[in-house]
């Protein structure tokens, strides 16, 4: 969607959100986000409803039915859990903004970009391991004129499951209201090697959504 640049940012449906019948995909914009977060959410946690960007993906969050559209995913660029050296700490502000907003709203999986690797975590909110917390995905190495983010930090964090600089892509088959199966297939050699794998099950069937209600509709709904 086309603007002025500086302009008022639109609510989120207005950005870009995939409606499909079983899953939906709003669309963020990390860079733009970070001078957002003067409006909403300020990083005390206190929220702006004048915000077009807070208002308009609390509209769409609060709007999801999880009978109808069991799996939730976000898209953004920089990634929150990201055990790379390459951009390290850049999506701090942003994730301590939202974050507690997409747990509440019971988001199943999260994918990035930006770091030119590839690494999926395990379910992990606030720094730590949690069944109920979002699968985040690190997919930024399709292909660049920069090259690999080769430098991880050592020992891997414990939330980070798998990951590996190489060029290469995913994969998401959500097979029904339950399963979702995910694959990153590396592409540095002479055909696409399935490398990563994971069933994925949704926070409905895991009860998760069940357990933090009403709490998700308070804290989308804070001033």
């Amino acid at each position: 969607m086309a603007r002025e640049e500086g302009g008022d940012p639109p609510p989120l449906h207005q950005i870009s959100t995939c409606h499909c019948p079983s899953l939906l995909l709003p669309v963020l914009p990390s860079a733009r986000l970070t001078r957002d977060l003067k409006g909403y959410p300020d990083l005390n946690g206190k929220r702006d409803p004048q915000s077009p960007l807070g208002a308009g993906m609390e509209a769409d969050l609060l709007k999801v039915d999880r009978k109808r559209t069991p799996w939730l995913l976000v898209l953004f660029h920089v990634p929150w859990y990201n055990s790379n050296r390459a951009h390290q700490g850049e999506g701090v502000n942003m994730m301590e903004a939202m974050e507690s907003l997409l747990y509440a709203a019971g988001v199943d999986i999260v994918l990035a970009g930006h770091v030119h690797a590839y690494e999926r975590s395990k379910r992990v909110y606030n720094g730590r391991l949690d069944p109920c917390g979002a699968v985040h995905i690190t997919i930024g190495d399709g292909g660049n004129r920069e090259g690999l983010a080769h430098r991880y930090i050592n020992p891997q964090p414990h939330w980070s499951d798998f990951r590996e600089a190489s060029f290469g892509h995913g994969e998401l088959k959500v097979v029904n209201s339950t399963h979702a199966f995910w694959s990153w297939h590396r592409n540095d050699d002479d055909e696409p090697v399935r490398s990563d794998q994971v069933w994925i099950n949704s926070l409905v069937s895991s009860g998760c959504l069940a357990d933090k209600k009403p709490g998700p509709r308070k804290i989308l709904m804070a001033p």
